[in-house]
Parts: structure tokens; sequence; C-alpha cells
């Protein structure tokens, strides 16, 4: 009897202790699966410190794809659409004999209304700048720098569309020889990404002007030459062509300038090759290409004359037979046989 009420109470004593004791519980999902616990084994506590890490990156990855490719491109399509109500519809005076368009001069009252509000959105507006070939309808403005609107829109608010914006160099009263101005080509098609569009001779037959729209006055400009070139010295052999000089040193200076267009446009719009003189005011847009590293499109349009007609027939459009590249498309495209390896080379 003695044995058996000795093993009651111990079986009674271990009961008591068992419910005295901490309670194991289920673990719930996050704890199984993402939560390093002090009872898990080292190698579980390893697994899910590596998951959770590879969970944060996949997240963070999903964040940015979604800020490159919906959240920032909505932004800016939305204040595109807003800046070109407030700028207000293109105006059509005139269609070119292959069926383009040449956006006329806004009138005065219009001109200055249009001004009045977006330079008072941002002070930093220059004018608005029209390309119908690549149906460009943005502000351009300008800052002491040529980084700022790299990443900023016309509310200087951050984004990776940028806003165009004229080189810091120029001149504030926009009289300088050659007015520059940069905008990004985006993967979506958008700021400057259409100018691709110029490549081919039927864009600028139909669509040869480029307008600058000021408070005062609304600037017209012919295409007359458009080129592919490098932006750094390592792409062509330790040498840059300075397409983005805002003025020139001399008559001379300013005829080497030219003759550098002559060699390097796509196409010859005139007898001439590059139909431009000594005091005409030029406009020169340039935004990447993606053929090689540092690769520049560049547009340049000469301001019209008195009297000019605006147009360019087809038939006086000509594709220029031996055009000169940097280095870096040689090595691409002609196993780096570069013809122009040791010619001229123009300086500011």
């Amino acid at each position: 009897m003695k044995r058996e009420e000795s093993k009651d109470a111990l079986e009674a004593m271990e009961s008591v202790l068992e419910a005295s004791g901490p309670k194991l519980r289920k673990k719930n999902f996050f704890e199984k699966n993402f939560l390093p616990l002090k009872t898990d084994s080292k190698r579980e506590k390893r697994r899910k410190i590596i998951f959770d890490i590879a969970v944060f990156v996949m997240f963070i990855s999903v964040l940015v794809l979604l800020w490159f490719y919906v959240i920032d491109p909505g932004i800016a399509k939305s204040k595109s659409a807003k800046l070109q109500g407030i700028h207000g519809d293109a105006i059509v005076d005139m269609t070119t004999p292959d069926g383009g368009y040449i956006q006329a001069p806004a009138e005065a009252e219009q001109r200055r209304l249009t001004y009045t509000a977006l330079k008072a959105r941002n002070p930093e507006y220059v004018g608005w700048l029209s390309i119908p070939g690549a149906s460009v309808e943005l502000p351009v403005v300008q800052t002491g720098d040529n980084k700022t609107y790299l990443k900023k829109d016309f509310d200087r608010m951050s984004s990776n569309y940028g806003n165009p914006f004229l080189d810091y160099r120029n001149s504030q009263a926009l009289d300088d020889a050659n007015l520059i101005i940069y905008g990004h080509h985006m993967h979506d098609g958008k700021i400057f990404a259409s100018l691709t569009n110029y490549e081919t001779k039927a864009t600028l037959s139909k669509y040869p002007i480029i307008s600058l729209e000021l408070e005062d006055a609304t600037l017209r400009y012919k295409i007359v030459a458009v080129l592919k070139t490098n932006g750094s010295p390592q792409e062509d052999n330790g040498y840059v062509f300075h397409f983005d000089t805002p003025n020139f040193k001399s008559e001379e200076n300013f005829n080497g300038y030219v003759e550098q267009l002559k060699q390097r446009t796509l196409f010859y719009t005139s007898t001439e090759g590059v139909d431009i003189q000594y005091g005409d005011r030029l406009l020169s847009i340039q935004t990447c290409l993606y053929q090689y590293e540092n690769e520049f499109l560049v547009i340049v349009g000469r301001l019209l004359r008195e009297g000019e007609d605006p147009n360019i027939p087809a038939d006086q459009v000509h594709h220029n037979p031996n055009i000169r590249y940097a280095q870096a498309w040689y090595n691409k495209y002609n196993k780096g046989v570069n013809p122009w390896k040791n010619k001229e080379r123009w300086y500011p």
C-alpha cells in the first residue's frame, strides 16, 4: 500500500509542476517562417535571416520598379498635361508639301499671358519649345548649372524625367550665336526621345521648323543639321566636338564650326550642304543615344531669315554619303576603321 501511495503522490506532484510551468504554444506563421527565435537552432536562425533579407530586397526592388515605370511616368504625364493646358494648343498656320505642319507664332496677347502664368509657376522659365516632328511641346528653364533639371521637373520636384533646360552659359537675353537646350531620352518616348524621328529624311522635310516662344517674340528655326556625336574624349581618340559652344571667337572660328557640321550631319538640306552663314543665330538641341556610351543626338536649327520660305522640299534633303562619327561608332559598326581619325579637329 505504501508503494502505491508513494506512486500516486509522485504523479500528483508531477501534475502540479506541469500545470505551474510554462506552456508551450504553437508558432504562428511569422514566427515559423520569418522571426528568428531563441528556441530555434543556429541553422534555422540563419535560414530565417537570409530569407528575411531576400524578401526585403525583393520588396525594395518592386518599389523601385513601380517608381520608375508607373509612379514617376504617371506624375510626369499629369504635369505635362497641366503645363500644356496653361500654354494652350499648338496653332497651325500652314501645311508643308509632304503633309507636315509648321506652328504659327502665337498672338502677342496669348504669348504674354502664357509667359506670365508659367513664369509665376517657375521663375526660371525661359520659353516654350515646340518641335512638331518629335511631338515636343514643353517649357524650357535655365538655372545656374547644367545639373539641377536633370532630376527635377518644372516644379523643381524630384523626377527622373527632369525638364528641358537652356545651357547656363547662354545669356538670359538669348542673344548668343548658339542657344543650347538639353533634355532626356526617356524609355517611354517622353521628353526628347522622339528626336530620333529626325534620323529619317522624311521627318526632316515634313517638320523642318522648331519654335521657341518667348514673352515678346516667337523664334523660329529651320533645321539645318542632324548629327550623332560623343560626349567625352574616350569615345573619339581624345576628341570632343563642342557643338555646345554659345559664341565664337571670330568668323574663321565660326566657319570651322560650320565645316564640322557639314562633315557630321546625316543630311544635307541645301546645295551648300549646311546653309549657315556668319551672323546667323543657331539653336542646338541635344539628347542621349545608346549605340555606345556617351552618345548624343544633336539637332541644329538656324533662325529663319527675313522672308525665307520655312519649307524644305523633300527633293532638297540628301543623305550625307560620308558622315563623320566618333571612333566608338566605327568600333561598333566598321571594325574600328575610321577614315576621319587623323582629320582636322575644331576647337572653340
